[in-house]
């Protein structure tokens, strides 16, 4: 196969998982071992599909399923009259990232990781935007932030019912700043709207924290504005906030932002 040019969007990312699973060359294992060969997934080695493989591997495939739901739309919204030319093979990629076919052989589901199929997807990449750069140093730091306060909330001594909506809140904002290595950008810009509409559904639970613990307050305060430097590089994210609307309205303000 011929070296492909990189495209930093998420339509690049997943090209190159794509051809990476494209390269595994036993068409008749079955599609699992592609799979943890191409995600490279640290797994006991075995020859059936058992549960610590299959849980691992729907952790790292539904942000594919993410990722090309991502590009169909941004197609549609960005380059709606490149849509038949770039999307007419995603029904065949996407049957590659279903689940149920994990056992079925790699021979079946890699058929359709054809030429014509990477090509869709290799038109995609070259027709959107490429992400701004993100530094090592801001990835590294948004991760521990959110580590961190995960911990502070869990050792805090606020109320029960806030400490659980609290943790539920970080938990959905990992899961969405997790996606990083296919979503790039785009999985801050998820993680903040995540959080914007949470504490915008639960603001009169979000405005006690002051009370009970402002070192808290704080620390929440400051990953707020982290994710949205971060989601600030998604094209045409700026000025994220002001997109939300009346959802967001006011926020900033209880953040401690203004």
């Amino acid at each position: 196969m011929a070296k492909r040019r990189k495209y930093n969007n998420t339509a690049g990312r997943l090209l190159e998982i794509f051809d990476a699973a494209v390269e595994y060359r036993q068409p008749n294992h079955p599609t699992f071992m592609a799979w943890q060969t191409a995600l490279k997934l640290e797994v006991t080695p075995t020859s059936g599909l058992t549960d610590e493989i299959y849980v691992k591997l729907l952790k790292r495939m539904l942000p594919l399923q993410v990722a090309l739901t991502e590009i169909e739309e941004d197609i549609k919204e960005q380059r709606p009259n490149e849509e038949h030319l770039c999307l007419r093979y995603f029904p065949a990629l996407w049957s590659t990232v279903i689940p149920r076919n994990l056992e079925a052989p790699w021979s079946q589901v890699g058929a359709n990781f054809g030429t014509a199929q990477l090509y869709s997807l290799e038109l995609c990449a070259n027709s959107l935007p490429e992400d701004s750069e993100i530094k090592q140093e801001e990835l590294a730091e948004i991760f521990k932030a959110v580590d961190e306060l995960f911990t502070q909330v869990r050792k805090s001594q606020i109320n029960s019912h806030l400490k659980k909506w609290l943790l539920e809140l970080l938990g959905k904002i990992k899961h969405s700043i997790d996606q990083y290595w296919v979503l790039g950008p785009k999985a801050f810009k998820a993680a903040l709207i995540t959080m914007v509409g949470e504490i915008a559904l639960h603001r009169r639970t979000a405005e006690t924290i002051k009370d009970e613990d402002k070192g808290l307050f704080d620390s929440i305060g400051g990953v707020f504005v982290k994710l949205v430097d971060l989601a600030s590089k998604v094209n045409g994210a700026a000025h994220l906030l002001e997109y939300m609307g009346p959802i967001a309205d006011g926020l900033p303000k209880l953040l401690g932002m203004q």
